[in-house]
């Protein structure tokens, strides 16, 4: 008899933390899909009899992953996944009931998507809908579906730039196969995931950015997008090698592939990394200056009017550097404090 296999494996992610696993857990149990159609999968680094008892009881697989990178951990909990569909969940975070409904049916329906990256409503360490966006530049009006004939340079930059279409783990549905064709370089990837899954499967195949809101982001203290105190914020910046890392991959890869489009998005992509890092890593204006230079035709097409702020912003790092560096991390840091919900 032919083994009847899920289509779906949902990856839920823990390490070192535990007061909102079960909520996220229970967030991927109680679907509208049909429960044989996926697995859960929870990965974690910590013993716990109550939470370990509960998963285990319902069904679902529990992996056991000492230390080392997300990567790693991902690698690791990729052998005991049978779908043909990989989707990751934060463990403070939750998907809505229909999520994996919509995931099932775009793929079911779209042989050539490889990715999907749901749009997303944030919420506080209770559950509560926070009045603003993580990103205030993130609008997504309608899906957007990025196949080979137009990924496009301008294109790309401009989904970029309005849909943050890597942003959020759980946010981010990817065909297995794509994961164990890059294993090697995963395994590489400390924290940035979402990123590398984007840049491999514009490698791979059809994209859709959705509109569809069907997680909900988790912004506390503890988590990865909360705001530390200038010198945390700075230190990281300057030792955070990892963007670095994924756009030298990508631009390697790229070297095998006839879309001259997509080349030239990487290089970009690539040059306003290395911008926004040595902004924050010391006195490196010239070098700041030439590479925004460099970039400032293309990005000045997608997107004018952010193309100006960002000149200006550099403009005002090879002046004052230091100073201005603070007040951009103040600026920043406003207006993440202004997304919480007034106690």
């Amino acid at each position: 008899m032919k083994e009847n296999r899920p289509y779906i494996s949902v990856i839920i992610t823990a390490y070192n933390r535990k007061e909102f696993l079960l909520d996220a857990f229970n967030s991927v149990l109680n679907q509208t899909l049909d429960r044989s159609k996926y697995e859960i999968i929870v990965t974690k680094n910590f013993f716990d009899k109550k939470i370990d008892s509960y998963i285990k009881n319902k069904g679902s697989k529990l992996v056991f992953f000492k230390k080392g990178t997300l990567g790693e951990q991902i690698l690791d909990s990729l052998k005991y996944a049978k779908g043909k569909v990989i989707c990751f969940l934060d463990d403070d975070d939750l998907f809505t009931k229909d999520k994996l409904e919509y995931v099932y049916n775009i793929f079911q329906n779209n042989k050539n998507i490889v990715y999907i990256n749901n749009s997303r409503r944030y919420i506080d360490e209770k559950g509560r809908y926070l009045s603003k966006s993580f990103s205030k530049f993130e609008k997504r009006k309608k899906d957007i579906i990025i196949r080979e004939e137009n990924k496009k340079s301008i294109n790309l930059l401009r989904v970029q730039r309005y849909t943050n279409p890597w942003f959020n783990n759980s946010s981010i549905a990817i065909k297995a196969s794509i994961l164990k064709r890059f294993k090697k370089n995963l395994k590489n990837i400390k924290t940035c995931t979402d990123l590398f899954y984007y840049f491999i499967s514009l490698l791979s195949g059809d994209l859709i950015i959705s509109a569809k809101e069907l997680t909900l982001n988790r912004l506390h203290e503890s988590s990865s997008n909360s705001i530390k105190e200038y010198d945390l914020y700075k230190k990281n910046r300057q030792s955070s090698k990892e963007w670095e890392y994924i756009t030298n991959f990508v631009l390697k890869q790229s070297n095998i592939i006839a879309n001259k489009e997509l080349k030239k998005y990487f290089y970009i992509f690539s040059k306003d990394v290395e911008i926004t890092y040595l902004f924050y890593a010391g006195n490196y204006r010239k070098r700041v200056l030439l590479d925004y230079l460099e970039i400032f035709p293309y990005i000045i097409k997608a997107f004018p009017k952010i193309a100006i702020l960002r000149g200006l912003q550099v403009a005002f790092y090879a002046i004052a550097p230091e100073k201005f560096r603070r007040f951009n991390y103040e600026r920043v840091k406003k207006y993440m404090e202004s997304i919480a919900p007034k106690k």
